[in-house]
Order: structure tokens, then C-alpha cells, then sequence
């Protein structure tokens, strides 16, 4: 949620109690299963395939359990495939799509296994979760996946009065301030989901600064219904820990 902008259900204080409920209900019922078997009734050798296993048979509660850890996988996909939807930039649709094959194919391999549609005795999940950290790890290296989420979207610069706006690589705007969208008379709306071009068609000297890619300050002036706003305008590229161009940035002084 707050990778893709939807942090505003993070701010519901009830949420975060009520996600701790089942975990800290299954840990209880793990550690006092000996008294009730909710979780557990039985660990055997499972020497009846190719392999011997330990095989378990599971109570009631593990069922419920399952079942909604698999909810949760559920809507964090939807909620990952929904957000890739609604983005135009190509590097932020290949990170979410790392992330959400990512999760998938765990929650997929814990799934067969629970409804012993696997062939083998074997739990093939940690095989897969070790399948899904290779994407992920290929992601990080390869989409810089979450150079950009940890300031993005913070309230710091939701909250400050200095507008600002951050462009990637390939003309995408990955976020403006509410002080730049009064500045500018502007509304970037959903994130990623317009291009320099179009948001600031109206602002050619903006666009020129970006597509010379090189730092610099300048005074300029905006016309308002009052006459005019004077400014200084900042530009600025901002680096990963790799010495690379994450991301380019406007400043706008009143």
C-alpha cells in the first residue's frame, strides 16, 4: 500500500491491531498445543514414498489459519496487479510485477501442498520461496526496486511548503507536492500516471531544464491571477548508492 501511494489505509490505527490478532492467536495456540491439539494432533515418519518425511496431522485452527493467510496473499496480489494497471512508466511496472510474481509463487506452492496436489511427499515451498528471492534480488539490481519508495510519498514533503517534483529517468512523474500543484495550478493525480510532457505542457522552460539534464538555478516567474509569482526554480539530480541517476528533482522557492 504504501509502495504504490495507497498509504492513507496505513493511517487507520485499528488496521495494525486487528492484522496482529491471528498471528499472535496461531503463536498462542502453537505453544499450548500439547492441551488442545487446534493446531497439531499428531508428528510421525512418513515413510510411505521415495523419501521419508515427517508428516503431521493438522487440527482445525491451522485450517482457518491457512485459509486466511491465503486471503492476505489474495489481496496483496489484487492489490499489486491493480496498481500495475493503473501506471504508465515502465520501470515501476516491471518492480511491481517482480513483487507480485514474487509473492505468487510461494502462495501458489503453499497451496498445492496444503490440498496435497502435489505429487511428493515433500513441501516444495522452500525450493520456490528460494526462486522467488532470486526475482526479487534480480529486481533490486536490475529496476533499482525501492531507490525511490522511501521518500516518495513522505509526509515531509507532502507537508512542506518549498514545491517540489520528482521525475525518473524516462519522463515519468513520480510525485508533486501539494505547493507545486498550487504553484503551478497542476494536478498530477494518481501516481506515475503522466508524463513531463503532459503536466507541464503549459511550462516550456521546465521541460527545456529537464531535457538538458544538468544541474542548475534559475529565477523565473508565474503567471497568477494576481500578475505574477517570482521564483527561484532548483534542479537537481538525485543518486543511489551506486553513484547512479536514481531520479531528477524541481525545487521551487516562492
Amino acid at each position: 500500500l504504501k509502495y504504490l501511494g495507497k498509504d492513507k489505509w496505513l493511517k487507520k490505527r485499528w488496521l495494525s491491531f486487528a492484522l496482529l490478532i491471528m498471528p499472535l492467536l496461531c503463536n498462542v495456540l502453537l505453544w499450548t498445543n500439547d492441551y488442545h491439539g487446534l493446531m497439531r494432533q499428531a508428528v510421525y515418519l512418513d515413510t510411505s514414498g521415495a523419501i521419508p518425511v515427517v508428516g503431521k496431522t493438522y487440527g482445525p485452527f491451522f485450517m482457518i489459519y491457512s485459509i486466511y493467510n491465503a486471503f492476505i496473499a489474495a489481496v496483496t496480489l489484487v492489490i499489486l496487479f491493480r496498481g500495475q494497471l493503473h501506471l504508465k512508466n515502465r520501470l515501476q511496472k516491471a518492480q511491481i510485477f517482480s513483487l507480485f510474481l514474487g509473492l505468487l509463487l510461494p502462495a501458489l506452492s503453499v497451496c498445492i501442498y496444503i490440498s496435497k496436489l502435489f505429487p511428493l511427499k515433500i513441501d516444495p515451498t522452500p525450493i520456490v520461496i528460494g526462486v522467488s528471492s532470486i526475482i526479487i534480488s534480480w529486481s533490486i539490481f536490475r529496476y533499482h526496486l525501492f531507490d525511490i519508495v522511501s521518500f516518495a510519498h513522505s509526509v515531509v514533503i507532502k507537508e512542506m511548503s518549498t514545491g517540489l517534483l520528482i521525475i525518473d529517468n524516462d519522463g515519468a512523474v513520480l510525485e508533486v507536492n501539494p505547493a507545486a500543484e498550487k504553484m503551478l495550478k497542476i494536478s498530477c493525480g494518481t501516481q506515475g500516471d503522466k508524463s513531463i510532457d503532459k503536466l507541464l505542457s503549459g511550462y516550456p522552460l521546465f521541460l527545456e531544464i529537464y531535457k538538458n539534464k544538468t544541474a542548475c538555478v534559475r529565477e523565473i516567474y508565474i503567471k497568477n491571477s494576481s500578475g505574477f509569482n517570482y521564483c527561484e526554480l532548483s534542479f537537481k539530480k538525485l543518486l543511489n548508492p551506486k553513484n547512479r541517476t536514481s531520479c531528477w528533482i524541481f525545487q521551487i522557492y516562492d
